[in-house]
């Protein structure tokens, strides 16, 4: 037929073709003739990286399949649907791509399931896709367990979530829908799936192998208790790590069977004693790590004695006269009723003319001790002179009438 045009040759220049966001870029190519405006037709761009790879075009309102499956044993690879929402304001481009070696550079992940790419050019919010990733026949056991599904955003790698934020659907079947394969993930992108469908311009995914936690409970201490017969510790999980970029890990600590808390920095209270604590770390895919820090509360600090200044006294007896005095200890562990004090010279005891050193030592349950003294002076006073103040001197009991107290607690 006269005037069909059959094949058509287009020189694109360099200024309008996107370097490979991670390995592809799909640009869409359109006729013009007159005010008519043919269908589009995808125009990939690869690196060196990349594959295998198949690009299908969408019309609003289509449905389109792009495969790149994996056929031998070894190979990782995708198949995805696209329906394209009749409402669209464009055409769409799917594309679906296996890579020989990372394009991503600077990131931690073991990529032993396989790296694909999945691509959607011109997404619409209303569109869906559901798209099934087979992983490499070289996967089993304990790293198949742990094989975990993630795309990488730009920066790190993140964990890919399925429409309403629900995890990917793993089967670990051999061979399945006539690959050969060693298992699927299955997801369904929309516009609540992360990455949401319209954020697929180029994303790599990477069926990776989970590389397990490593917790770090910090150095152990050994503290001072300040607080009653507790002290207040902090513990500092801080240091855990994970090999996977984009892993974030979750804290418990524990004390035998007893929840502390779940920060990874915590302050708690721990009673006079040695305490063996655990902490556990748990990455996004459920695996752990425990790792102990021993915390020894100790109570080193001896008892405050609260003593009398030094004591002046006078009688007209010979023998000398009963002198009271009041004594108060104070222990930041110990409760006054278990610290033991003992006086050389006790109150209400008749001390002689002259000066008498009073020495107190008090004891508390963890065996500190403080010692204090103060010195009591008896004068003797002729039929002259004044009173001292204190009472008749005759009275065996003259300081009681002055309020003076004397040490209740436990004497030894």
């Amino acid at each position: 037929m006269s005037g069909l045009v059959t094949n058509l040759r287009a020189v694109i220049p360099a200024s309008f073709v996107p370097s490979p966001a991670n390995g592809i870029a799909t640009v869409p190519i359109t006729a013009l003739s007159g005010n008519v405006v043919s269908n589009s037709l995808p125009f990939t761009v690869r690196a060196a990286s990349v594959n295998r790879i198949n690009t299908v075009g969408a019309a609003p309102g289509q449905a389109v399949t792009s495969s790149t499956v994996p056929t031998t044993a070894g190979q990782a690879g995708v198949s995805a649907t696209l329906t394209h929402s009749a409402q669209a304001a464009q055409a769409a481009t799917l594309t679906t791509a296996t890579y020989s070696s990372n394009p991503t550079t600077g990131t931690r992940i073991n990529t032993g399931g396989g790296i694909v790419d999945l691509q959607i050019a011109g997404a619409d919010p209303a569109d869906t896709a559901t798209a099934r990733f087979y992983y490499s026949t070289t996967v089993t056991g304990f790293a198949e367990t742990f094989l975990v599904f993630r795309y990488f955003n730009g920066t790190t790698w993140a964990n890919v979530r399925s429409t309403g934020g629900v995890n990917p659907n793993k089967n670990t079947a051999n061979n399945l829908d006539s690959t050969v394969s060693g298992g699927r993930f299955t997801v369904t992108f929309s516009n609540t799936s992360t990455p949401k469908i319209t954020e697929l311009g180029g994303t790599v995914i990477a069926m990776a192998i989970n590389g397990a936690p490593v917790a770090s409970a910090g150095a152990d201490q050994t503290v001072e208790a300040t607080f009653g017969d507790e002290a207040f510790v902090t513990l500092d999980g801080s240091g855990s790590t994970d090999p996977d970029d984009g892993d974030t890990l979750t804290y418990e600590w524990r004390q035998g069977k007893k929840v502390l808390g779940t920060d990874a920095v915590l302050t708690t209270s721990l009673d006079v004693g040695v305490h063996t604590l655990t902490l556990e770390v748990t990455d996004e895919s459920g695996e752990t790590s425990t790792d102990t820090v021993v915390i020894a509360v100790r109570d080193t600090t001896a008892p405050t004695l609260i003593l009398p200044g030094d004591i002046v006294r006078s009688t007209k007896r010979s023998d000398g006269r009963k002198v009271r005095y009041d004594v108060d200890v104070l222990d930041l562990v110990s409760e006054r009723r278990d610290i033991s004090v003992h006086f050389s010279h006790r109150s209400g005891t008749r001390f002689p003319i002259g000066t008498t050193t009073v020495t107190v030592t008090a004891k508390d349950e963890a065996g500190n001790f403080s010692t204090g003294t103060f010195t009591i002076t008896v004068n003797l006073r002729s039929d002259g002179d004044d009173d001292d103040g204190h009472g008749s001197d005759d009275d065996d009991d003259d300081d009681r009438d002055h309020g003076w107290r004397h040490w209740d607690g436990r004497r030894d």
